[in-house]
């Protein structure tokens, strides 16, 4: 993992502890995708809407972080 993205997660880590985010806007400015990226990709419960959508685990792990609560789907259940 390079230096800047080591530096940039810890940055996110940071700002965990000073505000919680309460949006889908801010969830997209967190993770750095744009809002209808995300929208598409998690519903109001924050299950993914199709398996092929799923967060990269580092992105997971910051809305972790960030108070959502992410319980996701196992991509081959639902092909099966």
């Amino acid at each position: 993992m390079n230096k800047a993205l080591m530096m940039k997660k810890n940055h996110l880590i940071r700002l965990n502890l000073v505000q919680k985010p309460r949006t889908k806007q801010e969830i997209a400015l967190i993770l750095q995708i744009s809002y209808s990226t995300l929208s598409r990709r998690i519903n109001k419960a924050g299950v993914p809407r199709h398996p092929r959508l799923l967060l990269p685990k580092e992105q997971e792990s910051l809305l972790e972080l960030f108070g959502f609560n992410v319980n996701w789907v196992n991509p081959e259940n639902i092909m099966q």
